[in-house]
Formats: structure tokens, sequence, C-alpha cells
């Protein structure tokens, strides 16, 4: 300690930021401390620039675990401090890296407006391919969501995910895999699936760095149960849940009740499946990651409908296709309707009980966030159920939507 501290001042700023790097990667709340400590530092202003460069780096650091570990405020934050000191120092590596960064961020958080092209703009840029495979992996994972998986997509998914292991960046490994082995399980190919993410999975529970468990755990306990695996698939799941109880990250715990989800749902029990996969849609909303919060509202539908429960299914059927349609997950949404609604046109050109509860609520004049008020919905989920409801008339205009309601046809979920 007494040697540390007869250091400059930027050398030890800089052992502070790899020993707060190192505990928030291996899941350390106490991490955290340090954070909160740059963090000051980055605020603080007037910094000498061979401090400045550190602190920066240190910022960007907080933003990534912040978003791997599922605390948006952190992740923010830290972002955007790294931004603000990288660009008054000119430190254009660590400010790019976090511009990056921020589109990854807003992949996850569902800020998907515009962020197809600014994801896109980061593949140009050769003389960077750590920034080209992260903004690579926004643009395959918005592709399968928006318009479906293709071989490209793979391909891509792939290019990324061998570029990450072969640089030993966990994260540019895992999530690439994950969505990769999600994609071979929607085919019914689980051996594909196990393959993809054996060795993922083994790394995690290897190293105890069950933070990183929470893209690549669920997919393949699924895999796990497809191929009968049962026991080995609870195992994993009894161990990542020892592990989350010490560390308590809000993104490893949503894939936590997510795993236990599946292991009800391959149990039989479906009112009780989904019960949890409500749960782990909840933990996910808080996150925030909604898309995922979304597909397990998802499952959750398919359960009920299984269990019988047809009102509480046709309930978040409603609300998981409204959801996707507000995200704008296209091909999710089209699958919603089709899978959810008993595998026919879905609603077709007719409108939805929700979506005719809100059109006639436009008839009468209501705001959207009148309506919202009223039917204790989001402000966000009645303008995607409006627009529907504008499209399946095909009007352009909430007037027009209103004169068009002399007959509402009725819903048909059989």
């Amino acid at each position: 300690m007494a040697e540390e501290s007869s250091l400059p001042e930027h050398d030890r700023i800089s052992l502070f930021v790899d020993r707060t790097t190192a505990l928030l990667d291996l899941g350390e709340e106490s991490g955290w401390e340090g954070a909160a400590a740059l963090m000051r530092l980055a605020a603080a202003g007037h910094l000498h620039p061979r401090v400045a460069v550190q602190v920066a780096r240190g910022a960007l650091n907080i933003g990534n675990a912040g978003m791997r570990w599922g605390r948006p405020e952190h992740a923010g934050s830290g972002l955007a401090a790294a931004v603000e000191l990288a660009e008054r120092h000119d430190y254009v590596r660590v400010r790019d890296t976090a511009l990056v960064t921020l589109v990854h961020l807003d992949l996850l958080g569902g800020a998907w407006h515009g962020l197809a092209e600014r994801a896109a703009a980061w593949q140009d840029v050769p003389e960077e391919p750590l920034l080209r495979l992260d903004a690579l992996l926004v643009s395959s994972a918005l592709r399968v969501a928006v318009r479906g998986p293709d071989p490209q997509v793979e391909a891509d998914l792939r290019q990324v995910a061998a570029e990450g292991e072969r640089r030993g960046i966990v994260d540019l490994w895992l999530e690439p895999v994950a969505a990769l082995a999600t994609l071979r399980l929607a085919a019914g190919d689980a051996r594909a699936a196990l393959d993809l993410t054996a060795a993922p999975m083994r790394l995690v529970t290897v190293k105890g760095l069950w933070l990183w468990a929470t893209d690549v755990a669920p997919p393949h306990v699924a895999a796990l149960l497809a191929a009968g695996r049962t026991a080995e698939a609870r195992t994993l799941v009894e161990r990542f849940a020892a592990a989350e109880r010490e560390r308590r990250a809000p993104a490893p715990h949503a894939a936590l009740l997510a795993c236990t989800a599946l292991l009800t749902e391959a149990g039989h029990d479906a009112e009780a499946a989904a019960r949890d996969w409500l749960a782990a849609a909840s933990a996910w909303g808080r996150v925030p990651r909604p898309y995922e919060a979304l597909r397990a509202r998802e499952r959750a539908a398919a359960c009920l409908r299984a269990a019988g429960n047809r009102q509480a299914a046709v309930r978040e059927t409603e609300a998981v296709i409204a959801g996707y349609a507000a995200l704008g997950a296209s091909h999710d949404e089209q699958r919603a309707r089709r899978t959810l609604t008993g595998g026919g046109r879905g609603y077709g050109d007719q409108l939805s009980p929700r979506e005719l509860e809100v059109a006639r609520l436009v008839a009468e004049g209501l705001t959207n966030r009148q309506i919202a008020e009223a039917l204790s919905r989001s402000p966000k989920t009645v303008a995607a159920q409006l627009n529907s409801a504008m499209r399946k008339r095909g009007v352009t205009t909430r007037t027009a939507l209103a004169i068009s309601l002399t007959h509402p046809p009725a819903l048909n979920l059989e």
C-alpha cells in the first residue's frame, strides 16, 4: 500500500479502475462502492488529462457493467460520463466505445427507434474491429425481431461469437451464442442448441461467473429439457439459484426466473408455469429488458391456454401483441398472432377486444393518456393498439376510425 501511495495520481487511478472493473466483472457487489467513487471523480471536473483518461475508462467500464448487471441507472450515467470526458480530452477510442455500448444498451432497453441506422453506421469503421462486432451483434438481434431469422443473420451471429471467443471477450461470445441457440430451439434442433451453449455454460460454472449466465443459461436449460436431460437441467438451475442469492443482480435474477419457469413447464403444470413465466416477465421488465419480458409473457399466455384459462390467455395475448407492435418487433408480433390465437389468421382484419375498447374511447373523444388511465394501461400500449386498429380498418385518422365502428366484429380464438 505504501508503494502504491507513492505512485503518480494517474497510475493510482488506473489501478483503482482495474480493481473496480475486476470486482464488477466477477459479480461482486462491493465493486459498486469503487464505481461510486469513480463517478464522483468524473463529476469533479478540472482533471489532469492523464487522470481524465483513466476516469473516462472507469466510467465506460461502469456503464458496461451496469448494462450487464441490469442496472440502467449505472449504465446510463457511466456511459454518459465516459462520452463527456472523452470528448473533452479527445480520447476517441474511449468515446467511440462508449457510444457503441449506448447502442447496445438501447437494444436491451427497447429504445429501437432509429437503432438499426445507428448500429449500421458503426459497421463501417474498419479500424475498430471490436466496435464493428458489437454493432453487428445489435443489428443481427434487431433483424431477427423485425424480419425473422435467415441464413445471413445466423452467419453474422456466428462471426461475432467466434471472434468474441477468439479474443477472450466473454460477453461478445455468450450473447450471440445465446441468440443462435434460441433460433435453433425455435427450429426444433435441441442438439445444435446444446452444442452451441455447452462450452459457454461450462465456463460459467467452472469459473463461477454466474453474472455471465444471464444470456446463455435459459437457452441451455431449454435445450437440456428438450433433450430429456431434466435432472441435469434441475441441478444447473439449483447452482444458479445458490450463486444468485449471494449477489442478487437484477439481470441474472430475471434469467434465473426464466430457467425456473422452463423447469415448471417441463413438469406439465401449465398454471404454475404461467405464474413462473409472469414472474420472469416482471423481473425482466424491471431490468429493464422489455423484449425479454414480452417473450416471457408470450410463454405465459401459451401456458394459460394449455391450462384452459381462456380469459387470462386472451389478456396476455393482447398485451404481448401490442407490446411487440410498440417495440417494433414485427416478426415476433406476427408469430404471436399466429401461435397465441390458435395458429390461424390471428385476428385478421377484425379488432381484438382491447383494440375495440380503445377505438370506442377514441370515438368518445378521449386522448391516448385519458384512455390509458381509463383502461389501466400504459400510453405506449394504447398507442400501439390504436395504430393496429387504424391499420385493420384502413384509416389514417382518429375520426375515420370512430366512423368505422358501426359493426364491430367479434373475436374468435377457437
